[in-house]
């Protein structure tokens, strides 16, 4: 996996940290899982909160607004397969009304019919600069600068990928996930439930207080299949 590259500036980071409003920024970051999947983003985040989470009673999570890069999925048929956009976000409504609540940018793909559980993919497209919050009850592991619904992204060739934190580990990391959809058959070509890292800034504190356990897979599924509980 590359050396990470981190762009997340410092002005937006002050910013965050004293309340001010926050500018655009970029963000670039590698991923990768060995012999599985890998690749390198840069995303556009910060001009404009989540409504709910947006650094008044709840903390901060700022929209992503844009994304480039390339992901490689030997099983998905990738190769340095261009990134070419964010999925737009839908507001779909969840279920329930949880406590703590969803992100009012929740949303999901209830058009597709997916081979693996059957389940709309989530996805809420969140930048958290001071490390994710839970955003479900029965998922409470947080962490990282994604929550466990994570981003959406487009590739060419029909491609889209959910991009997600399972939260901390027990040694101190943060796990991410992702899963790659193939739009023309309807079907996961990759999903990878966790073990998928990320070089974190060390100069923002992204850390959360869960752990991942050893069911983090079925928690994620669970998570989709039931619009987390919500």
């Amino acid at each position: 996996m590359k050396k990470i590259l981190l762009a997340a500036t410092t002005a937006l980071g002050i910013a965050a940290l004293n309340g001010a409003p926050a500018r655009a920024a970029n963000y670039t970051f590698d991923f990768g899982k060995p012999g599985v999947v890998s690749g390198s983003a840069t995303i556009t985040y910060g001009s404009t909160t989540d409504s709910i989470y947006n650094g008044s009673t709840l903390p901060a999570a700022y929209e992503v607004t844009g994304m480039t890069g390339f992901v490689t999925s030997p099983s998905a048929g990738l190769v340095n397969a261009p990134i070419t956009g964010v999925y737009p976000i839908n507001h779909a409504t969840p279920d329930h009304t949880p406590q703590p609540p969803a992100p009012n940018d929740f949303s999901r793909i209830d058009t597709l019919t997916l081979s693996q559980g059957q389940y709309a993919p989530t996805y809420d497209n969140l930048f958290w600069l001071d490390g994710s919050q839970p955003v479900t009850l029965n998922y409470t592991n947080h962490g990282g600068f994604l929550d466990i619904f994570g981003l959406m992204w487009t590739m060419a060739g029909g491609y889209i990928a959910n991009f997600w934190s399972n939260g901390t580990t027990q040694s101190g990391g943060i796990d991410y996930g992702i899963s790659v959809i193939n739009l023309n058959t309807n079907t996961f070509s990759q999903y990878v439930s966790g073990g998928v890292t990320v070089p974190e800034p060390t100069a923002m504190a992204l850390l959360g207080a869960g752990l991942v356990g050893l069911g983090a897979f079925r928690r994620r599924r669970a998570v989709d299949r039931a619009d987390t509980s919500l």
